[in-house]
């Protein structure tokens, strides 16, 4: 399996193999982070980890302007992550 840090560098993973005559999943899985707009319209639909980007760095602000300020920060609070299982990964080849 692949798994790359993020949904473009698995797009050129996927389009690399593609080229290669690799088949995937049936050969190799390929996963990624990021859950971009484009990931299900890749060929085959790109499976990925859905993260709350937005909520990520509303947070990161947060800390920084109570941290800037002399304050304290709040506990950080953990962020929902959802795995999107589409077609670019399957079952271990034998």
């Amino acid at each position: 399996a692949i798994v790359c840090g993020s949904d473009y560098l698995a797009a050129g993973a996927l389009a690399a193999l593609d080229q290669a005559g690799i088949e995937v999943p049936r050969r190799l899985s390929v996963a990624s982070f990021n859950d971009n707009d484009f990931a299900p319209y890749l060929h085959p639909p790109l499976t990925t980890v859905h993260l709350p980007i937005r909520e990520i760095g509303e947070q990161a602000g947060r800390q920084l302007l109570a941290r800037l300020g002399a304050g304290s920060a709040a506990a950080p609070v953990a962020l929902p992550v959802r795995l999107m299982e589409r077609a670019s990964t399957g079952p271990v080849p034998r």
